[in-house]
């Protein structure tokens, strides 16, 4: 169950949307990597912004591929 709304989450490892979301992380991982390695202060400071951007994107598509899950579809089994 879910904390919110106390429903059983429908996360689909299989859907696009996930497929997506683990594209994202792999993205803020080489960004964090970068970021770690970075010479300078301002280059470092980028890399771990983008390192955000990427982590919210792919949360982004978690939830929208949850909603998706939760949903009623006609003629998908329930």
């Amino acid at each position: 169950m879910s904390a919110a709304g106390g429903r059983r989450s429908e996360f689909n490892p299989d859907s696009d949307l996930h497929k997506k979301a683990q594209e994202c992380r792999g993205h803020a991982a080489y960004c964090a990597r970068k970021g770690r390695v970075s010479p300078s202060d301002d280059l470092r400071e980028d890399f771990f912004q983008l390192e955000r951007s990427w982590l919210r994107l792919a949360r982004s598509y978690e939830a929208a591929d949850e909603l998706l899950g939760a949903a009623v579809v006609p003629g998908r089994k329930q």
